[in-house]
């Protein structure tokens, strides 16, 4: 049931002031049933918006750890090969790391295999037999 008021309203001092917003004349009053209503269908949605933001949350933070795991078991899968068969596929020791995080999408892009870039530590050039 609606109810409309166009009474003016008078604050606790006895004068009167501006309307109130659910007095005016263009508001619309709820009746208890309506107005229970609009509470229960509030609290769902905001139960369920919760739910979905720790939810996912939830589910993220798993997608990383996931992540991280695989990424460590390449890296350890890597460091235990021998350095001639590290060479075969193109990377030294001190690329594993990088070549990992490269293949996962994390920092640059790395080259793997022949025609790669030497490593930036590496000072070869300037050594002499």
């Amino acid at each position: 049931m609606f109810i409309s008021s166009s009474t003016p309203a008078f604050s606790s001092f006895g004068s009167e002031i501006a309307p109130t917003p659910a007095r005016g004349a263009d508001k619309v009053r709820l009746d208890l049933v309506d107005r229970h209503a609009i509470e229960y269908q509030a609290r769902v949605d905001r139960a369920e918006i919760i739910g979905e933001m720790i939810g996912g949350g939830i589910a993220r933070l798993w997608g990383h750890i996931r992540m991280a795991l695989r990424r460590r078991a390449a890296v350890a899968e890597l460091n235990a090969l021998d350095d001639r068969m590290l060479a075969d596929i193109g990377l030294s020791r001190g690329q594993i790391q990088a070549a990992v995080d490269a293949a996962a999408g994390f920092g640059p892009d790395l080259r793997v295999g022949l025609g790669t870039a030497k490593p930036f530590n590496d000072n070869a050039h300037s050594r002499v037999a």
